[in-house]
């Protein structure tokens, strides 16, 4: 009876002493690590004490060092964690002078997907604010870093082997990415493109592809190269005339080349034909048909 007496007092003295502790830990909002609570468990009237000492020891945790914690856990979510009066566009947070604001939303773009914020990121590295504009320059330092070695690697496997159709189409969709994307401009932008009119002219080599031919109008356009987008462009219709993209990129080159004939021709053919357009299809046939109307 006795021994069952003290054992009972052992482990009742235990319990204890581990609910103690974690009521502790509760109220002085201390942390430390779930399996330490395994341990306070596990080991008789020690375990506890421990884990008290421990607790006492590490502090109470600093306000902000919670917000990154309880950011951590929620950066599979989707939405901000902002409560919804708070939330506020990254285009108006740009243009209003409060710097808290924009801080915590330039680090929500970093942690997200920075390509998606691109072109206000680009606004953002002159910002008035530094920290913001540090935040905005080193994200695009690092998008250009991911490009560069992306197309550096690409580059040395087709080195390896020049025949391989499905690398030659991927280092072409990335290196499209990179011109169209904005981190590029004067002499290297238009290096880089001419760059992208060979790999278009390879893909275009081995498999008449729309969207090959869509890009090669683009970027044949951003060159000046008038006549390979016109060509380009009239390859699209030819081949795939109920496509909506075949005959958008047919007012692109009409509109960007300033052809009001070729855009009344355009029209009258696309009237006879039955092209099924997509919502963002007309919304983009608005979009030209009004750039045209302006000038």
């Amino acid at each position: 009876m006795n021994s069952d007496y003290v054992l009972s007092l052992i482990l009742g003295s235990h319990g204890l002493l581990v609910l103690s502790a974690l009521l502790y830990a509760n109220v002085s909002k201390r942390r430390i690590d779930a399996f330490y609570y395994l341990w306070m468990l596990l080991l008789p009237v020690f375990g506890p004490l421990s884990g008290w000492l421990m607790l006492r020891a590490i502090g109470k945790m600093p306000q902000k060092i919670e917000m990154i914690h309880r950011r951590d856990d929620e950066r599979e979510s989707p939405l901000p964690s902002l409560p919804a009066a708070e939330m506020v566009p990254l285009e108006e947070a740009l243009l209003i002078n409060d710097p808290r604001q924009r801080r915590t939303l330039m680090m929500q773009v970093l942690r997200s997907d920075p390509m998606q914020y691109l072109d206000l990121l680009l606004i953002a590295r002159f910002n008035e604010d530094s920290e913001t504009a540090h935040y905005a320059t080193a994200t695009i330092m690092e998008l250009r870093r991911y490009f560069h070695l992306g197309l550096h690697e690409k580059l040395k496997e087709l080195t390896q082997n020049e025949t391989d159709i499905k690398m030659q189409r991927e280092y072409a969709d990335l290196l499209h990415v990179y011109c169209q994307s904005g981190l590029l401009e004067g002499s290297l932008l238009k290096s880089q493109r001419i760059n992208l009119k060979k790999a278009l002219g390879k893909c275009l080599m081995h498999m008449e592809d729309p969207q090959v031919l869509s890009m090669m109008v683009q970027n044949s356009l951003a060159l000046n190269d008038i006549d390979e987008a016109r060509a380009a462009a009239k390859r699209l219709l030819i081949n795939w005339p109920l496509e909506e993209n075949s005959w958008l990129e047919g007012m692109r080159v009409c509109v960007e080349t300033c052809d009001q004939s070729c855009m009344i021709t355009l029209l009258e053919n696309m009237g006879n034909t039955s092209v099924d357009f997509t919502g963002k299809g007309r919304r983009q046939l608005l979009f030209w048909g009004e750039k045209k109307h302006e000038e």
